[in-house]
């Protein structure tokens, strides 16, 4: 859950620092998204 935390905390670092346009902003968040399911994916293998 910590290395979760840590990784949703960057990512939404990383946000603020490269957001210059919607459509920018659309394909971050998709990329993001992208992550947190693999992320999701690798400490919970599971589900």
């Amino acid at each position: 859950m910590e290395v979760s935390n840590r990784h949703e905390n960057r990512i939404e670092q990383l946000i603020g620092y490269n957001i210059t346009g919607e459509s920018e902003r659309l394909d971050l968040q998709q990329e993001i998204n992208n992550l947190k399911r693999r992320v999701q994916r690798l400490e919970n293998p599971d589900n």
